[in-house]
């Protein structure tokens, strides 16, 4: 009798062992599975780069994120430069950028690769309060490419100088521009001829970080003229339009899409090659679906 308790107490003991050693193996191997689960969902993508860009790539990432929720992303701004600097030296995963890539940083980085994402205009803007132009109701501007860069290399210094304009030598024109890692600054200095004006180079500007500032400068003075990207034009400032072959025309998503608005550029994403899947998925969710955004933003789609 005492035998066989002994026998079976010793069963219960192996078996109660057994159990203890196989819920642990399934313990262990499920924290393993759950952390592998976990890594999987831990996608982080940061970006930088162009103040033109940031708002439609910080509406899309939220919604992409929302959609996909594996995803985080974080998106600043601090201008093209910046952001194409950034992916060069391994500090952002992914650039934006409002200009092509040049030659030297192709060159320091053999493997960044630029991808269209939108279209946009650069808009001359000056204050909905100016007064320097003639009628009632107010006049739209109307100016050729050899204006723009007249007023911009300061043979035009007052608002009297300027055709159609009126004022006079105590009316001198504020020029609100970007600073130099800006790619809407590289756009319209180049599409203008501006790049190659030695006058330019020296004259009296404003230098502000980011559309949104000169948006606020140029609101704010009656006597500035600044440029901004399309996204940014809104009832607080007037734009002013271009000559191309035989009309004038405004600033608009659909002027610009036509390429009768002459002032205008690609926006890109800019990545190392060869493209990681993950961040190929999102920059193809931008130029599929998230266009709609684009266009939401005032910009223009592909």
């Amino acid at each position: 009798m005492e035998k066989k308790a002994i026998i079976t107490i010793a069963i219960i003991g192996i078996l109660a062992a057994a159990f203890i050693t196989w819920t642990a193996v399934g313990v262990f191997y499920g924290e393993e599975i759950l952390e592998e689960e976990d890594e999987k969902k831990d996608i982080n993508i940061f970006i930088s780069g162009s103040t033109t860009c940031f708002p439609i790539v910080v509406r899309c990432a939220a919604e992409f994120e929302d959609d996909n929720t594996e995803y985080n992303f974080a998106v600043s701004a601090g201008g093209s430069s910046v952001g194409i600097s950034n992916v060069i030296n391994d500090i952002s995963h992914l650039g934006i950028a409002s200009r092509p890539l040049k030659d030297s940083e192709k060159a320091l980085e053999p493997s960044i690769r630029q991808i269209a994402i939108a279209n946009d205009g650069i808009a001359l803007i000056m204050s909905a309060g100016n007064e320097h132009f003639e009628g009632d109701p107010k006049l739209i501007p109307q100016w050729t490419l050899e204006d723009v860069l007249k007023v911009w290399n300061g043979t035009y210094d007052t608002w009297d100088d300027v055709p159609g304009c009126t004022g006079g030598p105590d009316d001198p024109i504020h020029l609100v521009g970007r600073d130099s890692n800006s790619g809407t600054r590289a756009s319209f200095e180049e599409i203008t001829g501006l790049e190659d004006d030695a006058a330019y180079q020296g004259i009296s500007k404003d230098e502000l970080p980011s559309n949104g500032a000169v948006h606020l400068a140029v609101a704010g003075d009656e006597d500035a003229i600044g440029y901004v990207g399309l996204g940014y034009v809104d009832s607080a400032v007037d734009t002013i339009d271009l000559w191309n072959v035989d009309n004038f025309y405004q600033a608009t998503v659909a002027n610009v899409k036509s390429g009768d608005y002459l002032i205008s550029r690609k926006l890109y994403m800019i990545y190392k090659a060869p493209l990681n899947d993950d961040y190929k998925e999102f920059i193809d969710w931008i130029r599929s679906d998230g266009q709609a955004i684009v266009e939401d933003e005032g910009f223009v789609t592909l």
